[in-house]
Parts: C-alpha cells; sequence; structure tokens
C-alpha cells in the first residue's frame, strides 16, 4: 500500500518537473520580462528623501504640593502642579489641524500636491509625515522619553526645511502652553499668599488695638495678678474688720482710730467689689478688670491671638509655594531638548530597487507557473475530456457572457 502511494508521488512531481521542463523557454522569457519591467520601473521611480530629527520632552519637575497637602490636612485646596507637557501631549500638538495647516501654507504644498481640496493636502501631508515613539526598556508599559520625527520629499533640501519647521513651531508652542500653565499657577499662588498678608496684618493690628484697649498683654498672667490682689484685699478688710469690733468694745464711737478704720474697710470693701464686678471705670487706664469681666475678655483675647497664629501658620505653607513657582514661572528649560536636529539626507529613502526587482522575480515565477500549469491542464484535459477541462470551459464561457454583456 506505502509503495503504491510513494509511486504515485513520484509519478506526480515528474509530472510537475515535465510541464516545467516543456515550458522552460516560456517561463524564462516570463520571468525575464517582468524582471525586467521591475527593474525598469525601480529605476523611473521617483526618488524620496526622508529627514529626522530626535527630540526629548521638556523636563519635568517634582511640585510640593503633595507634602503641603500633607502638612496642612487639607485646608488649602491649591493646585500646584508644576509639570510641564508630557510626550503625550506633545503628540496631540504635532498632530494639531492648525500645525499642518501651518506647514501646508508655510511650503506651498498647494502646488507640489497639486491640489486646493485641504483634506486632500492634510491626508498627503500625514502620509510623508512619521512620528516614532521611544520608551525605557522594560516589560508593561513604558513612558515614552524621546520622540523622532521625519518627513519624506521627493526634495531632500524641502524635507529638511519642513522637518526644522516641524520642530521650532512644536518648541514655540509647548513653550507658550508651558509659559501659560506656569503663570496660572503663579497667578493662584501668588493671589492666596498676598491674600495671607493681608489677614495677617489685619489680625495683628487687631490684637494691637485689643490689647491697648484693654491694657491685656497677657490673659493668664493679668488673671492671676487680679485673683491675688482680691486676696490680699479680701485679707486686709477681715483684719480691718476684727480691729474695728475689738476697738467699738473699748473706746466711744467717735474715736478717731476707729473712724479712720471703717473709712479704710469702706474703701477696700468697695475696690474688691469693683475689681468682682463689671467696672465703670475707663477700660483703657487700667490693667486689672473686674473678675467678671475677665473671661470674656480672655475670650476675646484668645481669638484675635489664635487668628494670629494661624495667619503665621499658613504663611509658612503659602510662602514656600510662592517662591517655588515664581522660580518655575521663571525658568528657561521649560521648551523641548533637541537630540539630533533635523539633518539633510543624502540617500534616497525609496524606491527600494532590490525588494522591487525581488518581488517581481517572485512575482514572475507564480505567474508563469500558474499560466503554464493551467495550459497543460486545458491540453491534457482536451485529449480525455477530464472534469478539470469541462471547468476551465465553462470559466472561459462565462467570462465571455460578461465580456458580451459588458
Amino acid at each position: 500500500m506505502n509503495k503504491e502511494k510513494d509511486s504515485k508521488k513520484e509519478v506526480n512531481l515528474l509530472d510537475v518537473v515535465l510541464v516545467l521542463a516543456k515550458n522552460k523557454w516560456f517561463i524564462t522569457k516570463m520571468v525575464f520580462s517582468i524582471t525586467l519591467i521591475a527593474l525598469i520601473l525601480s529605476l523611473v521611480w521617483p526618488k524620496t528623501y526622508m529627514s529626522t530629527a530626535q527630540f526629548l520632552p521638556p523636563v519635568q519637575q517634582n511640585s510640593l504640593g503633595g507634602g503641603l497637602d500633607g502638612m496642612l490636612g487639607g485646608m488649602l485646596p491649591m493646585q500646584t502642579s508644576s509639570d510641564k507637557l508630557g510626550a503625550e501631549a506633545i503628540l496631540v500638538v504635532l498632530r494639531s489641524r492648525n500645525l499642518r495647516e501651518k506647514v501646508i501654507n508655510e511650503f506651498d504644498f498647494r502646488e507640489v500636491y497639486s491640489s486646493n481640496i485641504m483634506e486632500e493636502l492634510l491626508r498627503k501631508l500625514d502620509a510623508n509625515t512619521q512620528l516614532e515613539e521611544v520608551r525605557e526598556g522594560g516589560f508593561g508599559f513604558n513612558p515614552v522619553v524621546a520622540l523622532e520625527l521625519s518627513f519624506i520629499d521627493e526634495d531632500p533640501e524641502r524635507a529638511q526645511a519642513v522637518t526644522a519647521f516641524y520642530i521650532s513651531q512644536l518648541d514655540s508652542v509647548v513653550k507658550n502652553l508651558n509659559q501659560l500653565n506656569a503663570d496660572e499657577s503663579y497667578n493662584m499662588v501668588k493671589q492666596r499668599y498676598e491674600k495671607n498678608l493681608t489677614d495677617i496684618t489685619k489680625a495683628e493690628e487687631e490684637l494691637k488695638q485689643f490689647q491697648e484697649t484693654y491694657g491685656i498683654l497677657e490673659v493668664e498672667s493679668q488673671s492671676k495678678a487680679i485673683v491675688e490682689t482680691l486676696a490680699d484685699l479680701r485679707s486686709s478688710a477681715i483684719e480691718m474688720e476684727l480691729k474695728i469690733n475689738l476697738l467699738e468694745q473699748t473706746v466711744n464711737p467717735s474715736n478717731s482710730e476707729l473712724v479712720n478704720l471703717k473709712r479704710s474697710k469702706q474703701e477696700v470693701d468697695r475696690k474688691y467689689n469693683e475689681m468682682v464686678n463689671h467696672s465703670n471705670s475707663a477700660p483703657g487706664v487700667n490693667i486689672f478688670h473686674s473678675l467678671q469681666d475677665m473671661p470674656d475678655l480672655s475670650l476675646q483675647y484668645m481669638r484675635k491671638y489664635r487668628e494670629v497664629i494661624i495667619q503665621n501658620s499658613i504663611q509658612e505653607v503659602v510662602l514656600p509655594q510662592y517662591e517655588q513657582q515664581l522660580m518655575l514661572r521663571n525658568d528657561s528649560s521649560r521648551n523641548i531638548q533637541i537630540v539630533d536636529e533635523a539633518s539633510m539626507p543624502t540617500y534616497k529613502h525609496t524606491p527600494k530597487r532590490a525588494i522591487i526587482v525581488l518581488a517581481g522575480l517572485l512575482f514572475s515565477l507564480f505567474l508563469s507557473f500558474v499560466i503554464v500549469f493551467i495550459k497543460e491542464t486545458y491540453r491534457s484535459g482536451k485529449k480525455e475530456n477530464s472534469e478539470g477541462y469541462s471547468k476551465l470551459n465553462a470559466i472561459m464561457s462565462a467570462l465571455k457572457s460578461k465580456r458580451d454583456q459588458v
């Protein structure tokens, strides 16, 4: 059984070789003709040149926003990002219609591409423009670290000029956008900083005015002094009361010493009551206010003092932000960094003559083989009236009828 299969395969292979051998001159002529045509096409095909420039996105800088947010506990929800345009944003700028129309108008591509339809011009421009991303090595999604821009044109000088124009326009747009972002961040932080200066000045003035009005410099110390003074007055009043009681038992009511003691005690009692109750005296002339006034004055003092402390704390945070945004605003490294300038191409980009000739050779071999085997099938089938011959006749009849209908 296996011998019969091997014999059949050998016969089929020999038949193929025999068919090719019989038509060797036809195959040779076909291969030579088509390969020659491919060679001629590769020679007359218009040459194109490609100019390439490589550049880096603007250097990204870390912001202090994260640390400040932690320090403030979210009290100041300020957007303090100092990031510049990244590679993805730069790709958007390069693919923008505005920039591409500038290129078309600058180099009069309406005449070069023989069209006045902008959409067609944009498609042809995109077909000749290549953008390549250079990413960091490693697995997974890696950020873009560099970009390559290439332009293809029949004129090498124009290819270089268009690439250089792309880069210059991109650099200008990126610089302007980064400057605009830096100005916005700076103005936002500046407004907050100036408000803080106003608030801290107001708080300090209010605290100073309160201290000058009520004579309160240190609430706890002054409250302690008032309590000690009240204790001294109360002790003096009790001591005088004891002496008065003793004298009333031994001397006449008109006794001068007794009268003086009573007057002194009345004055001590008056002063004691005045310090315990609300004072009617002018508040600016006495730093010892009544004991009943002290809680309210203490609350007012603590509120004003607290406002000064809060504004000082805010300034400790906002001032570094303000200085940082000022430096970023004046930063000169906000544009792209050129690694390779647009080069003058000295060697053609297309056509690839070797590839065209090789493709013509392979196509001619395939086509000649197909034609040879179809002819051989038709010839042998005609003798034997085989099924393949019938199918070929049917195909030819269908093609003829279609042609007649047309």
